[in-house]
Parts: C-alpha cells; structure tokens; sequence
C-alpha cells in the first residue's frame, strides 16, 4: 500500500499554484543568472592549445590546414 498524502481538490489546485510560482521564479532566477554569465568578459587566451585525439588530427586542425569535408564537394 503506498503512503501518498491525500487532501482535496481545492487543496490540490492551491498547492499546485503554488508550486507554479515556485517555478517560475527559479525560470527567472536562471534566465538571470544566464544573462550574468553572458555579460562576462572576454579574456584573451595566449597559451597555445593542442588537443589530443587518438591516431588522427582534430578535426578543427584537418579543416584548418585545408582539407575539404564530404560535403562542401558536391
């Protein structure tokens, strides 16, 4: 037999609106937070990066030093 609290309709409705404020504040909160994170600066990045895969180049590098995808052919 499971535990679930029982009430009533009204009840039920009044806690679920509640609930909805509930998220929508925290959707606010977020798209804030977001916002802020979007806001930050650019830092320039001096150190040279190399990103190891096995066997083959990154395919950022392959692109780079002019090798052509399957689909810029046709």
């Amino acid at each position: 037999m499971t535990k679930h609290k029982t009430g009533t309709r009204e009840g039920g409705l009044a806690t679920r609106l509640e609930l909805l404020e509930a998220e929508k504040e925290l959707t606010r909160c977020s798209d804030e937070l977001a916002q802020r994170r979007q806001e930050l600066p650019w830092v320039r990045v001096d150190k040279a990066y190399r990103f190891a895969t096995e066997g083959a180049a990154p395919r950022w590098q392959t692109f780079s030093e002019g090798a052509r995808s399957s689909s810029s052919t046709t």
